[in-house]
């Protein structure tokens, strides 16, 4: 009698088995669907810290050119100056404010279906030559 108890206790249970096949499933489950949380949020910030290098790159030759009275102030919505790869497109939009003498440059850069949007302001004096008058 004493033998038979031993048998008995000796091994897993098909329930504890089948317990810890549930449990290793849960958790291989949640990490794949983690590492693909992950590689989204990968692309999107390699797509964003793309973007922004294209947008501000827009924005600076666009400041230079005022600064150096190459440009005229006025307000406008262009396409992109620069090349950009196969997909990428560039908008860019000034608007000046006279009441403030202040210029806002907006510059919006998508690729298939996401956008990224950089902006900047400056200041311009009033004694400059190429701000409009009325």
């Amino acid at each position: 009698m004493d033998l038979n108890r031993k048998r008995r206790k000796v091994g897993f249970t098909l329930v504890e088995i089948l317990l810890t096949l549930l449990v290793t499933g849960v958790a291989l489950i949640s990490l794949l669907m983690a590492f693909d949380t992950a590689d989204e949020l990968l692309f999107q910030s390699v797509f964003e810290e793309r973007g922004s290098e294209y947008a501000e790159r827009e924005l600076e030759i666009l400041k230079s050119d005022f600064a150096a009275n190459r440009r005229k102030i006025l307000d406008f919505t262009s396409k992109g100056r620069f090349r950009l790869p196969k997909g990428w497109k560039s908008e860019v939009s000034c608007k000046f404010d006279k009441i403030e003498q202040t210029v806002h440059l907006l510059c919006e850069v998508s690729c298939k279906s996401q956008k990224v949007n950089l902006e900047s302001f400056f200041y311009v004096p009033k004694e400059n030559k190429f701000v409009p008058s009325k």
